[in-house]
């Protein structure tokens, strides 16, 4: 199947719309029993700092189904509308993009992932590491730490 089809797009084109659009992604705030959960990311932007999973959404792609994709790819873990629900908009901007040098941009769909059990989650190549936790810690970026604190967090 043509990887544009799929909703990826050509590493040149994806690289021309970085540099002129900003990216509309979903991130997923996991929690179960008083926890959160983040991934310890791989890749620019944002490499080596503990961040919510997710990403872009796909042309013609809903926000829910973005979700549901992300959770199985990114968690390995399979969920329904009725598992999540949407908790804000948020904005990060980098100055590293994963072309390199240049600016990142991404308008993101945060939503709260409400999981009964603390599931068989997977990290995949986009993290080196999941971990759960139960308070913001301030070195993290300001936008995981408002989407955090939106979830109830402190």
């Amino acid at each position: 199947m043509d990887e544009n089809v799929r909703g990826f797009l050509k590493k040149n084109v994806y690289k021309k719309v970085y540099d002129v659009a900003p990216i509309f992604c979903v991130d997923i705030l996991p929690v179960c029993g008083g926890e959160f959960l983040l991934g310890l990311r791989t890749n620019e932007p944002e490499k080596g700092k503990w961040f919510l999973p997710g990403g872009r959404i796909f042309k013609t792609e809903t926000l829910d189904k973005a979700v549901i994709r992300k959770a199985k790819e990114e968690l390995g873990i399979r969920v329904t509308k009725k598992d999540f629900e949407f908790l804000k908009l948020g904005t990060v901007i980098s100055k590293k993009t994963p072309f390199g040098e240049g600016q990142f941009h991404a308008v993101i769909g945060v939503y709260k992932l409400n999981l009964k059990k603390k599931e068989s989650i997977k990290a995949d190549t986009q993290h080196s590491d999941l971990r759960w936790f139960s308070k913001v810690q301030n070195c993290w970026h300001p936008y995981v730490k408002d989407a955090i604190r939106t979830a109830g967090f402190k």
